[in-house]
This record gives structure tokens, C-alpha cells and sequence, in this order.
């Protein structure tokens, strides 16, 4: 039993020296990383805002609106016709238009191939000492010739019932008269403006046709 012990014992050690050499050595963890593979930082890589370069400046006056010479309007319209004072301001067109029909500017601003925007209006009111009322309006219409303003009104005030409408002279100027029992209109044109005087007192009609321009 002995001698079979003795002889056993050898072989046992070759085999667990066999076992051990097949065995791998334990993993010792998580590969290493390299130092080279960190991520660039995002706040140095961020691209910085570029203004657009030799961008001029937007001029405050690039859509300015047209001088529409209002005030150069106003002035020809006499500050006083013999004592009558008058008072001028410059009027919306369209507000004009639509009030004044006895002015035929609707059928007027057709015939002659123009619209409201084309038109400036200086309106001026005064009172003699006798009560009677004076208005002299003055519509310009840009790019119009005064003399077919003049014939457009004519034609359009004479298809209108109720009132007398003739061509006149009024101290050396050719004007458009229309009569109603209510007042007198005279309408004359110069340049591309058209004036019309109104007042119930025919001769104070004359005496402000002989001073306009």
C-alpha cells in the first residue's frame, strides 16, 4: 500500500504542474486609454460671430417722401383781397375731392389721365366786412396742363343741371364761370394749378381773380 503511495505521489505533481502552466494569468482590468484620444474643449472650438464687412450705413433719408411743394401752393393765394383777409392751409386731396363736388375734380383728374395722389391742395377762406364769404382754393395737379384742366372742368361743370356755366374774361384772364342762385364759382388756370374763387358777391370773385398770380 506504501510502495503504491510512493509511486502515485510523482505522477500527482506532474499533473497539477501540467494544470498550472495552462492556465492564463487574470486580466488585470480596462485596457489603458490614450493619452492623445481626449476631445478637443467645445469653448475652443466654438467659431466666433463675424459682422459682415464694408456694409454702409442705411441712410435715414433714402425713402423720403417727395416734396409735394405745398408751401410754395399756399403762397400764391393772396394774403388779402381789397380788405378781405385771407387765411391759407394746405388740405388732404382726398378729403378735398371728396367734400368739393361743385369742383369736378372726379371726372376732371379722368380726363386727364391723373389721380388724387397726383394732386396738392391750399384752401383759403376769408369774410368781408359786408358778411359775404371768400374761398380761393388752389389745386395743383403734377404734370397737368392748365389749359386742359381748365376745358375737362368746363365740360364736367356744364353736364351738370342748375347752374350757368361760360367762358369769361376777368381783367385780361380767361376764366370758367359757373352762376347758381347760390353763389358764383370762377375757376382759372395757370401752369398746372387750377384756382377757384367762390363767394356769393360776383364783384368780390372779380376783384380776387385780378390778383392771383
Amino acid at each position: 500500500m506504501t510502495t503504491k503511495l510512493r509511486l502515485a505521489a510523482p505522477a500527482l505533481l506532474l499533473l497539477v504542474g501540467a494544470v498550472a502552466a495552462c492556465t492564463p494569468a487574470a486580466s488585470s482590468g480596462a485596457p489603458a486609454t490614450s493619452g492623445t484620444s481626449a476631445a478637443p474643449s467645445a469653448a475652443g472650438s466654438a467659431a466666433p460671430s463675424v459682422a459682415a464687412s464694408g456694409s454702409p450705413a442705411a441712410s435715414a433719408s433714402a425713402a423720403a417722401s417727395p416734396d409735394t411743394g405745398g408751401g410754395d401752393l399756399a403762397s400764391q393765394i393772396p394774403e388779402t383781397v381789397g380788405e378781405v383777409q385771407m387765411s391759407a392751409t394746405i388740405t388732404d386731396a382726398d378729403a378735398y375731392i371728396a367734400a368739393n363736388i361743385n369742383r369736378q375734380l372726379t371726372p376732371l383728374l379722368t380726363a386727364v389721365s391723373k389721380t388724387a395722389a397726383d394732386v396738392t391742395v391750399a384752401t383759403a377762406t376769408g369774410s368781408a366786412a359786408g358778411g359775404a364769404n371768400l374761398f380761393i382754393d388752389a389745386v395743383q395737379v403734377s404734370g397737368a396742363d392748365a389749359t386742359a384742366l381748365l376745358t375737362a372742368f368746363q365740360t364736367a361743370a356744364t353736364a351738370v343741371p342748375g347752374s350757368q356755366v361760360e367762358a369769361a374774361d376777368v381783367g385780361g384772364k380767361s376764366v370758367v364761370k359757373v352762376t347758381t342762385t347760390s353763389y358764383t364759382l370762377a375757376v382759372y388756370g395757370t401752369g398746372d394749378t387750377l384756382f377757384y374763387v367762390q363767394s356769393t358777391d360776383p364783384a368780390l370773385v372779380d376783384e380776387a381773380i385780378g390778383v392771383l398770380p
